[in-house]
């Protein structure tokens, strides 16, 4: 009890007892925003693509109760995934848009995992799995000094932790609340989320998407949000359910992935040290996509 702090409840507006405040809830998010990067091969290299992320974002993120540290980035992964860290940071992978039809579908992945921000999930895991103790010792962390080499392990566990966190009923609950509410009051259709829902129940089988994996969706979900926007969000003329920019980031994308499609490829020889087949993938992913960064970055790992 000593140890804990009293912050507002973003949602209650009431004081609650937490062991992290609020900004050592984003110093933490944003240690792992690097390794969260890395582990998705990267920023996609393209300005107008990452300032509609942004602008998007903010744009639902304004209509929350909780202002943090918020921040969307466009990752290079293939995976059809989005997630969320402490405190702000929310990612959005290539493959995502790549299955997506239209903005409200994307708005209302990005409210949702805005909505697990605003509900504090990813806090109440970090006290709960870790305790004081090892949290005030990541915030203390000093990398270029190798007597915190046991808080850098400590780090990393932390971050996969948190990478692969699988949020519970009720916090998914929680967060389609959120995101239905968000997504509305920022003057987008909310059943574009129940549209990506469907869209990942029947990409299940086929191949699971990495968001299931970490955001169970029972089939009630969908008819609880379905429900959930018939009583409480109606329907509206100026709901904006897409923009011509959404199609014209879309089609950005579409026109890179060969490029990434033969990064995929050369990673997969490289695991299986082909390293002269790999080179050759490489070299076809930068000659089709001149600023594929991942590109370079594992051409870098094959001459090594």
């Amino acid at each position: 009890m000593i140890s804990c702090t009293t912050i507002q409840d973003p949602l209650t507006g009431k004081p609650t007892l937490t062991l992290l405040s609020t900004q050592q809830e984003i110093e933490i998010g944003q240690k792992v925003v690097p390794q969260a990067i890395n582990e998705n091969d990267g920023l996609y290299p393209d300005k107008e693509v990452q300032d509609y992320i942004k602008n998007l974002g903010y744009k639902i993120a304004s209509q929350s109760p909780r202002q943090v540290n918020y921040q969307f980035y466009l990752v290079n992964s293939k995976d059809v995934n989005a997630f969320a860290l402490p405190g702000g940071p929310v990612f959005v992978n290539r493959g995502l848009i790549l299955i997506l039809d239209n903005e409200s579908e994307l708005a209302g992945v990005i409210a949702h995992e805005v909505g697990h921000i605003t509900a504090r999930h990813h806090a109440k895991f970090l006290e709960k799995t870790y305790g004081m103790n090892i949290l005030l010792n990541i915030l203390a962390i000093a990398t270029s000094n190798s007597q915190y080499q046991q808080i850098i392990m400590q780090l990393a566990q932390v971050s996969a932790g948190l990478l692969q966190l699988k949020y519970s009923r009720d916090q998914e609950n929680e967060a389609d609340t959120l995101g239905v509410r968000f997504t509305y009051e920022a003057g987008y259709d909310p059943r574009g989320l129940i549209s990506t829902f469907e869209k990942f129940k029947s990409m299940e089988k086929v191949q699971v998407p990495k968001w299931l994996l970490t955001h169970p969706l029972p089939e009630d979900r969908i008819k609880n949000v379905s429900h959930l926007i018939q009583t409480k969000y109606p329907d509206k003329l100026l709901l904006k359910k897409d923009s011509e920019e959404f199609h014209l980031i879309k089609k950005k994308l579409i026109s890179t992935s060969a490029s990434y499609e033969a990064v995929e490829n050369a990673k997969e020889n490289i695991k299986n040290k082909n390293f002269s087949v790999a080179l050759t993938n490489l070299n076809k992913a930068i000659s089709i996509y001149p600023d594929n960064n991942a590109a370079y970055t594992y051409r870098a790992l094959v001459y090594y």
